[in-house]
């Protein structure tokens, strides 16, 4: 995974010097809608001609590298925490309290699983919408 990159802002302003904004990293790429993400980055590439590209591109590396190794770790707890309901069920030994409780955990695992992975494809879309942009932008 890519270490975090340093720059935690950027500040642009407009070639007539009126007005200015500030984007926050990553919460510009992690809280914005789509619809908002992709108004702001065509902000940024109108008025900034290029000063802050390899920042953004830097930022989604990490942020997809980091939601990729999330998911990887929740699936492997997954294999690792997982056990058949219906194997259990079938031993006297266990009670049903205990086979809620494994229902339980593996619905926490699954949901961890697609939380990380919903994740992991917000980002990729995202990014998505960024490079399409960089290429009718002309960058």
């Amino acid at each position: 995974m890519p270490d975090r990159p340093t720059t935690e802002y950027i500040k642009i302003e407009n070639s007539f010097k009126r007005s200015r904004m500030i984007f926050n990293f990553p919460f510009m790429i992690t809280d914005m809608t789509q619809a908002n993400l992709t108004k702001a980055l065509k902000y940024v590439m109108d008025w900034s001609q290029d000063t802050y590209l390899p920042v953004i591109e830097e930022w989604f590396e990490y942020l997809i590298a980091d939601a990729h190794e999330t998911w990887s770790i929740a699936s492997r707890s997954f294999v690792d925490g997982y056990k058949d309901v219906e194997y259990y069920k079938r031993d006297p030994k266990v009670k049903p309290d205990e086979i809620k409780h494994m229902k339980a955990v593996n619905t926490a695992l699954k949901d961890s699983i697609k939380r990380a992975k919903s994740w992991y494809e917000k980002l990729v879309r995202k990014y998505e919408v960024y490079k399409d942009i960089k290429v009718n932008k002309g960058y």
